[in-house]
């Protein structure tokens, strides 16, 4: 009797599997010198990112498609940090789509534009059991994420933002205003034509 009920588990679990997906990796696909980026940015993203720049040293700008986030937050650190050191500019269409960690790289760019329509989610990181907001303010766990935000932004107000903006599960769209409020933007947003 047992046997007759783990074969039609295993199939619900499987069929489960399949409609959840696999998460699409990174794609970066060159025009000219713009690089654009869409998928989730996993382990391997910065690595793939550099042999790209290092093939098209004329990049200027990444044009962030729909990215719905990452899948290693401390890997996706030195993206981040590198879109930065090499002055390159973040922008989003107003088609743009971008979640948690892909909010991350598009804060990381030295100069970050937006049109009209584009969409910037965050929300709250997890270690698995708590979301970052149940972590006292002076937790360290905290360090990675304030750091690179300081060195993006100039102000850690966007990380304490996002962490009470939605928890992990959960994702908060990000108005024009609180776009504005956190510096998110290096100029004003573009109406798309």
């Amino acid at each position: 009797m047992r046997v007759g009920l783990i074969i039609p588990m295993m199939a619900v679990v499987a069929l489960m599997a399949a409609c959840e997906g696999p998460e699409e990796v990174a794609e970066f696909r060159v025009d000219g010198s713009v690089l654009h980026v869409s998928g989730t940015l996993d382990s391997s993203a910065h690595d793939r990112f550099l042999d790209t720049i290092e093939d098209h040293p004329g990049i200027t700008r990444l044009h962030l498609g729909l990215i719905d986030g990452s899948s290693d937050d401390e890997a996706n650190m030195p993206l981040y940090h590198a879109v930065r050191d090499m002055g390159l500019e973040t922008f989003l269409s107003a088609h743009s789509e971008v979640y948690s960690g892909g909010a991350d790289l598009f804060i990381s760019g030295k100069t970050r534009r937006m049109e009209r329509g584009a969409v910037i989610g965050v929300h709250s990181w997890s270690d698995g059991t708590r979301d970052a907001a149940d972590f006292p303010k002076d937790a360290p766990e905290h360090a990675l994420h304030l750091a690179l935000t300081k060195k993006m932004l100039g102000s850690e107000d966007w990380y304490w933002f996002t962490i009470q903006a939605a928890p992990a599960e959960g994702m908060h769209t990000m108005t024009e205003a609180e776009i504005q409020e956190y510096g998110l933007l290096t100029g004003p947003i573009i109406d798309p034509n």
